[in-house]
């Protein structure tokens, strides 16, 4: 049973267990230290405060109250970890009581002092909670924090009123601002914590317990005012971060108000107004957009790996193929730890292979990003073809733009490099993966697998590019997987709106303000417009929808020389590495002689180019390309440079809701019925009144 009672083997009178589903205590009379109960979170996914583990520790709260053989209690986290703060679905959804900020009052507010043993992780609402209580004792490698942020949330419970009363408000700002954990053996958190241990942590609370009891009534950490004692300077820290010009709706600005009107307002008074900010951070498009990251990531780790396999222990790898990143490749496979064999198209390229590599690794170490013995450790794993190093048996193998040589003993081969070329035959290759550009470290891989894939090689490939920390996403066998093909709708778009007399530069803006890192444009510019051209193709005959024409300004353009970013010379001229606009390119792609379209060149080109994204998607996703919206959203945040802070363009339909994106289809499906003639997954969930993540 989860929930079972066990006898106590530290120093207090009996054990309270609060979890999700049941509450039993067991007693065991302590000589030590008698009557301190301890209250053991128990139950939450991960150490959540699940509203089950919430209700719980309420009334073991209440209990205690009451009972007159307690005299204090200890309130700890089970499995190593004192808590992970409220479940991140919580926040989509109507608050389930008793909330944080209630729990860390009773607790605050109790006749009989509480300490927190903090082990592990103390985060979000389980620090506010630590914050409530009367004294804190902390493992020494534990770790505090208050990731609300990151989620465009303002820290609940009390946190921003009581934390400032500890440290003040630069320390505070700081912890609240970064999101990150920090150890409790931070300087700046010294007055938090009572007592720090290397073992015995409930132990010492315990120790504490009593001692505060013997001291008489506890004092709040609400009255506490050691880090207001000089306003002054309390006052310049938020007016220095505040200058910073965070957006006045932002989570950021409402963080600095709440620890400003720490100092400024009584500690009612200020827990009300943090309250207030956080309902209003909560229910803002930023907030919703951040939690839809979150979730869509740990939803894209579970679909990746599905069929379970046994992944393999990978030790070596060979990269081999016939063409493509193979610099990049081997640093990647390097920098996890693994024997990379070389294996290049010819032998002879090996060396100079080496030597990029080794200039990269060399200005790591002069940036301090590496040091030497690292460095040269790495190259120590890197094994050339002439080195008579023999191939290993069970290796991860990397095929570079096409198949590579035969290999002895059982490789695993992953193809990389030719997602324009996924086909679905069954004698093909069975594993595929795109490695977003630099393949060393950009963040995310896209994955497919045929109908003969086993498993374990599934489990294998996934785990490996986990390592290498990629998020994982997994497409459907069809040319393009989802990130080119999201790009064949944004640059057909973007080329289909030049021709009807929009600036590509305008355009580009407009894509900017969807949330791109870099607008259609300029995306071709850096692919090379002669790529870009052949992949439009090449995508364009893989769905039925006609090529491009021969007065594409894409096309016209490469023909003229004028081949991208690597020419100096694009869409853009590119003048001592930046993006210079052309002042003849707008004359040259109206005398290319397209008919322009009226309803593209009166339409808003933001709204042309979302919309072409949107149906997109829908289209993905009906094909199988894409599994879940959700892959979508993060392979535009991770892959296409979408702003993260947005969520993705699915999640910014959804919140602005799909019709007016779908008259904007409907508007221009005649122009260009490839890109925006709606998809029947858009007109459905516009007729049910939902989106792409559920009802709007």
């Amino acid at each position: 049973m989860l929930n079972a009672a066990k006898v106590a083997k530290y120093d207090q009178s009996e054990e309270v267990k609060v979890s999700g589903q049941d509450l039993e205590i067991s007693e065991d009379q302590d000589k030590h230290h008698p009557g301190v109960r301890v209250i053991t979170l128990a139950g939450g996914t991960g150490g959540a405060l699940d509203p089950g583990v919430r209700t719980r520790l309420s009334e073991a709260l209440v209990a205690a109250q009451a009972d007159p053989d307690v005299r204090a209690m200890v309130l700890c986290g089970e499995g190593g970890i004192f808590s992970a703060g409220v479940n991140v679905t919580e926040y989509g959804a109507p608050l389930s009581a008793p909330w944080v900020d209630v729990l860390a009052e009773k607790i605050e507010a109790s006749a009989k002092p509480v300490v927190a043993a903090i082990a592990g992780v103390a985060l979000g609402a389980g620090f506010a909670l630590a914050l409530a209580a009367h004294g804190r004792v902390a493992h020494a490698e534990a770790r505090v924090g208050l990731p609300e942020v990151k989620l465009g949330l303002v820290p609940a419970g009390g946190a921003t009123q009581r934390l400032p009363r500890f440290v003040g408000a630069q320390v505070s700002l700081a912890l609240m601002l970064s999101g990150r954990p920090v150890s409790v053996r931070d300087p700046g958190l010294k007055r938090v914590f009572g007592r720090i241990e290397t073992q015995g942590v409930v132990a010492a609370a315990s120790e504490m317990a009593i001692k505060l009891a013997d001291a008489g009534p506890p004092v709040r950490s609400g009255d506490l005012r050691i880090g207001l004692t000089d306003p002054g300077a309390y006052l310049r820290s938020t007016a220095e971060i505040a200058a910073k010009g965070f957006a006045e709706d932002s989570a950021e600005a409402g963080i600095v108000r709440a620890v400003e009107a720490a100092l400024l307002l009584p500690f009612e008074q200020g827990m009300a107004l943090e309250v207030a900010l956080f309902e209003e951070a909560r229910m803002a498009p930023a907030a919703r957009a951040a939690r839809h990251m979150l979730m869509a990531e740990r939803r894209a780790a579970t679909v990746a790996l599905s069929p379970p396999g046994t992944a393999r222990q990978l030790r070596d790898v060979i990269v081999t193929g016939r063409r493509g990143a193979f610099v990049e490749t081997t640093i990647m496979a390097l920098d996890v730890g693994w024997a990379v064999h070389l294996r290049p198209p010819r032998p002879a390229d090996a060396p100079t292979i080496r030597d990029r590599v080794t200039e990269i690794y060399d200005g790591a170490v002069g940036r301090g990003r590496m040091d030497a013995a690292a460095r040269d450790a790495r190259l120590g794993r890197l094994h050339l073809p002439d080195e008579n190093v023999s191939d290993p048996d069970m290796p991860l193998v990397f095929e570079l733009g096409g198949a590579g040589p035969t290999l002895a003993g059982d490789p695993i081969r992953v193809r990389l490099g030719e997602a324009d070329m996924l086909h679905p035959e069954a004698d093909g290759p069975q594993y595929w993966a795109r490695l977003y550009a630099p393949a060393h470290s950009a963040p995310l891989a896209e994955v497919a697998f045929g109908s003969d894939a086993q498993p374990d090689a599934i489990a294998t490939v996934v785990q490996a590019l986990r390592k290498a920390r990629k998020t994982v996403i997994r497409a459907g066998i069809f040319p393009g997987m989802i990130g080119h093909n999201l790009d064949w709708a944004l640059w057909s778009a973007a080329l289909a709106l030049a021709e009807a007399g929009h600036s590509p530069y305008d355009i580009d803006i407009a894509a900017e303000k969807l949330g791109y890192a870099i607008g259609p444009f300029r995306q071709m510019d850096v692919e090379g417009l002669a790529v870009a051209a052949a992949r439009l193709d090449h995508l364009a005959a893989a769905r039925g929808a006609p090529p491009l024409s021969e007065h594409s300004p894409v096309r016209h353009l490469a023909r003229d020389g004028h081949s991208g970013r690597r020419a100096g010379r694009g869409f853009y001229i590119y003048e001592a590495g930046t993006a210079q606009r052309d002042s003849a390119l707008l004359s040259r792609i109206q005398g290319l002689g397209a008919t322009p379209d009226a309803d593209l060149g009166a339409v808003d080109p933001g709204a042309a180019l979302e919309a072409a994204i949107v149906n997109e998607a829908a289209r993905l996703l009906a094909r199988g390309v894409a599994l879940r919206a959700s892959d979508i959203d993060v392979v535009l945040v991770k892959g296409s440079g979408i702003d993260r802070r947005r969520g993705g363009l699915l999640i910014q339909a959804d919140i602005k809701g799909l019709f007016p994106i779908l008259q904007v289809m409907k508007s221009l499906q005649d122009a260009a019925p490839h890109v925006w003639q709606p998809q029947d997954g858009v007109l459905d969930m516009v007729k049910n009144g939902v989106g792409f993540f559920g009802r709007v």
